[in-house]
C-alpha cells in the first residue's frame, strides 16, 4: 500500500502525459494500453482537480478587494512608454519614491476595511494546501500495471520515476 501526496499524484501525471512514442516505436499494444491507462486516469485525476478549484475559488468579496488592489497598483506605479506598469525583476510593480508614500497609505486602508475578507483567503490557501499534502493511497487510482517493454526507450528519468511510483510499470 502506497501512498503519496495528493500535489505528487498530480505532478506525476502530468509528467505521464509528457511521454509520447517515436514513430518508429508506436505499436498497436502501447498505443491501446497507455490510452486506456491515461483515460482511466484522467477520470480520477479530473475529480481532484476539481475539488482542488473548488477549493480555491476566491470569494466575490476576495475578487473586489483584489480589483481594488490592483487599482491602486495602476494608479501609482511607474508606466512603460506603451503605458503597461513598470515592474522589477520579481514582476513587483516599480513605485517612485513620491508615490511609495501615498500607495502604503492607501493600501493599508484598504488591508485594513478587507481585514477579514483577507484573512477569509488566507485560511482558505492554508485548506487548499492541506488537501494537495493529503496522502492518497494509489490503489485508489485503480491503475492496471504495463509492461515496460511497451514503453518507448526515450522515457527520461522523471518520466520513469512517475512510471514506478504510480505502479503503472508491472513488476519483473
Amino acid at each position: 500500500m502506497t501512498k503519496l501526496p495528493l500535489s505528487k499524484i498530480l505532478e506525476y501525471y502530468r509528467i505521464i502525459q509528457s511521454i509520447k512514442p517515436k514513430d518508429d516505436e508506436r505499436t498497436v499494444m502501447y498505443t491501446f494500453k497507455i490510452t486506456k491507462l491515461l483515460i482511466s486516469l484522467k477520470k480520477k485525476i479530473e475529480e481532484y482537480e476539481k475539488a482542488i478549484r473548488e477549493a480555491s475559488k476566491p470569494s466575490d468579496k476576495f475578487n473586489e478587494y483584489e480589483a481594488k488592489r490592483m487599482e491602486l497598483v495602476t494608479k501609482y506605479a511607474k508606466k512603460n512608454k506603451d503605458g503597461s506598469i513598470m515592474t522589477d525583476k520579481n514582476g513587483n510593480a516599480v513605485l517612485s519614491e513620491a508615490n511609495k508614500k501615498k500607495f502604503n497609505e492607501e493600501f493599508n486602508k484598504l488591508a485594513e476595511e478587507y481585514k477579514e475578507v483577507i484573512e477569509k483567503r488566507k485560511q482558505q490557501r492554508e485548506e487548499v494546501n492541506k488537501l494537495l499534502e493529503q496522502e492518497i493511497d494509489i490503489s485508489e487510482l485503480d491503475i492496471k500495471p504495463i509492461n515496460i517493454d511497451l514503453f518507448p526507450n526515450s522515457i527520461n528519468e522523471m518520466q520513469m520515476e512517475a512510471l514506478i511510483m504510480l505502479g503503472i510499470i508491472e513488476e519483473q
